[in-house]
């Protein structure tokens, strides 16, 4: 399957399919990118790759070079949405005053810029991007369609920005521009374990991300998340492990490998967070995947029906 590629009021979405590498591209508006089944990862103006997964997201702001380096899973799949400018003016407008200007006090010129990091995928976000990625990989073709869902998209994002401002507001920093400078530096720590979580990550290495003392980086690491980055390190690892179990046939072994940890290691934290132990984790999503096509047989006839394939998430 080659690329899919659509152009909507000046907004391009690219869906690369399994086995696509992304060509060299600058991108010179605003944009967001999320990958699914497996490991894509891409390069940002030549700095070490960022690892995109079912988990995370990456937005940029303009003019950023982005290649494909490192390992990409033969099954991973991408998408990348470049926003038109004034779409995302016009969102940005359509905001509350107040979350408007909690935005710009975020910056440090006083306009309105994405926050760049890998960032924890918001469902309310993922579930957009999958059903634009599901629309562009089916080859439906629909302007109107697309860019309703664009637009849609844009809101939510907005929102998720104003949830990132409110953090750095409350960060105890005085001065506002310390405070997002401070965020950043955090963020190329929080991108370094998003990346590399598979290997050993020091504390050294982890602060020198932030170009910062361990321990300033630390405090700094733990005022933000509550946690240590020894923790955030581990509870990624465990939210891979624990997809790679329900979506692969991977052995427990191979999944501990993959995610960095040993065997017993793994085990123990999966029934920490889930309840459960590796192989009682993947029975359990087995029975349910049967479940919901069981279910999905019966309701075939009647959705197919009813529900026309341009549907409007929104109203779904």
């Amino acid at each position: 399957m080659s690329l899919q590629q659509r152009i909507v009021r000046g907004t391009e979405i690219r869906w690369w399919p399994a086995g696509r590498a992304v060509p060299e591209t600058i991108g010179g508006v605003p944009s967001v990118h999320a990958a699914w089944n497996g490991s894509y990862s891409l390069c940002v103006d030549g700095h070490p790759a960022v690892k995109l997964e079912d988990e995370v997201f990456l937005a940029l702001n303009a003019d950023h070079a982005l290649t494909t380096r490192g390992r990409r899973d033969p099954s991973a799949c991408l998408l990348s949405i470049y926003f038109e400018p004034d779409l995302l003016t016009q969102a940005f407008t359509a905001l509350a005053p107040a979350d408007r200007d909690l935005l710009l006090s975020c910056s440090q010129d006083g306009t309105f810029r994405l926050f760049e990091h890998v960032r924890d995928s918001d469902r309310s976000l993922a579930s957009v991007m999958r059903y634009i990625a599901h629309h562009a990989s089916t080859g439906i073709d629909d302007p109107q369609w697309y860019e309703e869902q664009v637009s849609f998209l844009l809101r939510r994002l907005l929102g998720h920005e104003v949830s990132l401002a409110r953090i750095v507001n409350n960060m105890t920093h005085t001065k506002s521009w310390k405070r997002r400078e401070t965020f950043m530096r955090l963020a190329r720590v929080t991108d370094l374990i998003h990346s590399c979580y598979e290997r050993p990550l020091s504390i050294d290495e982890l602060a020198e991300a932030a170009h910062w003392s361990c321990f300033h980086m630390m405090r700094e690491f733990k005022a933000l998340h509550a946690i240590s980055p020894y923790e955030y390190l581990q509870r990624r690892r465990t939210q891979t492990a624990a997809r790679l179990l329900c979506s692969t046939d991977l052995s427990v072994a191979e999944v501990a490998e993959r995610t960095g940890f040993h065997v017993r290691t793994l085990v123990r934290r999966l029934r920490r967070s889930r309840g459960l132990g590796a192989r009682a984790l993947r029975v359990l999503a087995q029975e349910l995947h049967q479940s919901q096509q069981s279910a999905s047989s019966r309701m075939t006839t009647s959705v197919v029906s009813r529900v026309d394939a341009a549907t409007s998430i929104s109203s779904v």
